[in-house]
């Protein structure tokens, strides 16, 4: 994680925070959180059914930012894979060039 964020602008918190984003959706995903459902059909209680669409709609936000935050992370790497082949890329050609720089110095000292 720490060469990660040291390649990108991305900060530990963030992506920390991006996997417990993933760990909700999955977990919501796998149906550990039908007892709201539940709790919706036989609640008889305005309150409570008011809480749990305010839950359920805060919910869908959540996953929503997820999804974002997963696609620009997706984003991010694609792009930090870039640099890195373009970093490599000049290096070796920096180091072509050195090598040819030295040889040719050589030949005109001798």
């Amino acid at each position: 994680m720490k060469f990660y964020t040291m390649e990108s602008e991305v900060d530990v918190a963030e992506l920390t925070e991006a996997r417990m984003l993933i760990k909700v959706c999955k977990t919501q995903r796998s149906g550990e959180l039908g007892f709201l459902e539940q709790m919706e059909e036989g609640a008889g209680h305005g309150d409570t059914q008011r809480s749990i669409k305010e839950l359920q709609a805060t919910h869908a936000e959540t996953i929503q930012e997820l999804e974002k935050t997963r696609n620009m992370l997706i984003v991010q790497h694609k792009i930090n894979k870039g640099y890195q082949a373009q970093v490599e890329a000049v290096s070796s050609k920096m180091d072509q060039s050195k090598l040819e720089y030295e040889l040719e110095l050589e030949r005109l000292v001798h």
